[in-house]
C-alpha cells in the first residue's frame, strides 16, 4: 500500500509538471462524440494531420453523424477518408462503428451504461482495439478511463514509475494506472493529452531528453534504465492516440 501511494503521489507531480511545461492541451479535436469516434479511427498508424484531412473531407461531405456514416456507399466513404491511409480498412471499420452506435441507441444510451459494458462492445467492432476503445470512452462518452498508449508505457517505463517492465503490454498498465489515478475524467484526459505531447517533443524511440521537463529524476536520464533489465524493451507506436 506505501508504494501505491507513492505512484499515485509520483502520476500526480508527473502530470502537474507536464502542464506547467507545456500547458492544457484542450483535447479532442472535434466537435461531438461522432468526431471523436472517427478521428479514433482514422488516427490509428498516421499523424493526426493526415487525419484531420479526412475528418475534413467527411464534414465536407455532410458526414457528421453516425447515421449519414451508414447511408453513404463503402466506395464513397473509402475515397473521403484516403489521406488518413489504409483506407479500405479504416471506412470498413468507421461504417462498423457507425452500426454499432446506432444499434446501441446513440451516443445518450451509451453513456447510460457502465463503461466495462460499452468497453466491451466496442472491442467487438472490427478495426476498434484496446487504445481506440479507450479513446472513444475517455473522449466520447466521457468515461474515466487511463489511455496505455505507446507514449504512457514508455515515459512511465523510462522515468521508474512504471517498474513491472516485463508486462510492457496494454491492459497491465491500464489497469495499473486507473488504480492510482484519479477518477476525474478532466485530469484523465489532460494526462494522456500531455503523455503524447511529452512522447512526440522528448521521449521518442531516440529520445530528446536535454529540454524535458521530466529530466531531472528520470532514471532514462540518470543513465540507469537498464540496471535490472536484460534487454531493452521499446513499446509498438499505434493507435489514435499519435495526434497532431
Amino acid at each position: 500500500m506505501e508504494r501505491r501511494e507513492e505512484e499515485r503521489a509520483e502520476l500526480t507531480a508527473l502530470h502537474d509538471r507536464l502542464l506547467e511545461h507545456f500547458g492544457p492541451q484542450g483535447w479532442w479535436p472535434g466537435e461531438g462524440p461522432w468526431d471523436v469516434c472517427a478521428g479514433a479511427i482514422l488516427t490509428q498508424n498516421t499523424r493526426w494531420a493526415n487525419a484531420e484531412r479526412a475528418l475534413e473531407n467527411l464534414a465536407a461531405a455532410g458526414l457528421r453523424t453516425p447515421e449519414r456514416v451508414l447511408d453513404v456507399s463503402n466506395a464513397r466513404l473509402r475515397n473521403l477518408v484516403r489521406p488518413a491511409g489504409f483506407f479500405r480498412t479504416k471506412s470498413r471499420a468507421l461504417q462498423g462503428l457507425a452500426g454499432w452506435v446506432v444499434r446501441a441507441g446513440g451516443f445518450d444510451r451509451l453513456a447510460a451504461l457502465s463503461h466495462d459494458v460499452v468497453r466491451d462492445g466496442l472491442l467487438e467492432v472490427r478495426g476498434v482495439g484496446h487504445e481506440t476503445a479507450d479513446c472513444i470512452l475517455l473522449y466520447a462518452l466521457n468515461c474515466p478511463v487511463f489511455v496505455a498508449d505507446a507514449y504512457a508505457r514508455r515515459i512511465l517505463e523510462r522515468t521508474g514509475i512504471w517498474r513491472d517492465w516485463r508486462r510492457a503490454q496494454y491492459l497491465p498498465l491500464k489497469r495499473w494506472a486507473e488504480g492510482r489515478l484519479p477518477k476525474d475524467v478532466g485530469f484523465l484526459k489532460e494526462m494522456h493529452a500531455l503523455l503524447v505531447e511529452t512522447g512526440k517533443a522528448h521521449c521518442q524511440p531516440r529520445p530528446r531528453c536535454g529540454s524535458c521537463p521530466l529530466l531531472s529524476g528520470c532514471r532514462y536520464a540518470d543513465g540507469d534504465y537498464w540496471a535490472s533489465r536484460e534487454r531493452p524493451v521499446t513499446p509498438r507506436e499505434s493507435g489514435p492516440s499519435r495526434k497532431r
